[in-house]
């Protein structure tokens, strides 16, 4: 079952969810998570704001549209890493947004993100992947990771 916590997990926690993540495949393990909404002109008129998730992967991104409950994918999209051309993020009182613009001319924005969570997004753009190593990353931003990775059923729900 899943822990629910404040702020972040606990030490012991993260570490056995980092050891879970090194112990898979290099291919699929994902680097760097963030669970938001999808900001539309539709759905600030009519609600129905379903989870948005953006996962970083080694050589891909994937963005994909959640059930209600995040269980169920409804949609998904997937671009190389290179193709990912800029990140502008709308500061808020109480989350952020992020407007993420891709080569083939996508653009999405994603809404409900916590403050420190697209920090290492920003980053990436000019820094590359490491700006993903979990020693560079809070424990907070870790702990979001960790819900938006069991979100996509990368992790178990029951790891912890």
């Amino acid at each position: 079952m899943v822990k629910r916590v404040w702020k972040e997990l606990k030490p012991n926690d993260l570490v056995t969810v980092q050891e879970h993540l090194d112990g898979l495949p290099e291919e699929g393990r994902p680097q760097y998570g963030i669970t938001g909404i999808k900001v539309s002109f539709w759905n600030r008129l009519f609600g129905g704001n379903r989870p948005f998730v953006v996962l970083f992967l080694k050589d891909k991104i994937v963005l994909s549209r959640r059930s209600l409950g995040g269980g169920r994918e409804k949609e998904r999209r997937e671009y190389p890493v290179g193709n990912l051309n800029d990140v502008t993020v709308r500061r808020g009182p109480l989350f952020d947004s992020a407007l993420f613009r891709f080569a083939d001319g996508y653009k999405v924005r994603v809404g409900n993100i916590p403050h420190t969570q697209i920090e290492p997004v920003v980053r990436f753009l000019n820094e590359g992947s490491r700006v993903f190593d979990a020693g560079r990353l809070s424990a907070v931003q870790r702990t979001n990771c960790y819900y938006t990775f069991t979100t996509m059923q990368v992790l178990p729900r029951d790891l912890l």
